[in-house]
């Protein structure tokens, strides 16, 4: 196996993306083994127009043709998952579902007014939130209760910025599955300080597309997770 190497790019817009990009076992870019058969390199996640129709590493979120999300639309509280976030297009948050109702469900965080939760503070890091006010956190994640995220049609790629609220770091794998429920592409991230979160996303990219997106943890269970600005691109 060759050395692994973790970069981080600074482009023109002002975004640093770092991560472990992998893609899948068909027909892997320059540099990119397949993420299935355990043999993977490092490789850097650039914020640049994506081009579904090749694999290797993807455009980090910023200008994603397709479709982007990040919560503004809801009220604070437990969300009904399935959620719409496709305004009606079909792409849902389909996991966990039924969304419980107490603090191991899906929580929409809101710091238009809100002190915050799950040891994350919005009087101090409301001006780190990715996308807008709001964001989702999830305390009840592990290996079999994943957040997912399901498409009408296959995509081609897909980002999320990705924290813990108490600045732990912790590690996560954002999983593309196909439309039979098979695990064709992933990329782990690590959290960091809640100050960087606007820059620590991570991104899966497949030429012959994928269906759904799971994030998982890297362990049996990882703490609270906090998500937003989701974006993808169809295929």
């Amino acid at each position: 196996m060759r050395p692994s190497i973790l970069t981080c790019v600074l482009v023109a817009v002002p975004v640093v993306a770092c991560g472990k990009v992998e893609s899948d076992p068909d027909a892997a870019g320059p540099g990119i083994d397949s993420a299935i058969d355990g043999a993977s390199d490092d490789a850097t996640a650039v914020d640049a127009p994506i081009d579904s129709s090749s694999d290797g590493p993807p455009a980090d979120a910023g200008r994603f043709p397709s479709g982007s999300y990040g919560f503004e639309n809801l009220a604070q509280g437990n969300p009904t998952i399935p959620l719409d976030i496709s305004g009606g297009g079909g792409a849902t948050f389909s996991k966990p579902s039924p969304n419980p109702s107490d603090s191991s469900g899906v929580f929409l965080v809101d710091c238009n007014g809100d002190s915050g939760a799950f040891g994350f503070g919005c009087a101090s890091g409301r001006q780190h939130i990715p996308e807008g006010m709001k964001f989702v956190v999830y305390a009840g994640l592990n290996s079999t209760r994943p957040l997912e995220f399901t498409f009408p049609q296959d995509i081609g790629a897909f980002s999320v910025a990705i924290n813990t609220t108490d600045s732990s770091v912790r590690g996560f794998t954002l999983v593309g599955i196909d439309a039979s429920d098979v695990d064709v592409t992933s990329a782990t991230i690590n959290s960091g300080a809640i100050s960087g979160w606007r820059l620590n996303r991570v991104g899966i990219q497949r030429a012959s597309g994928f269906r759904k997106v799971q994030i998982r943890p890297n362990a049996i269970a990882n703490g609270v997770i906090a998500v937003d600005a989701l974006q993808w691109t169809s295929n």
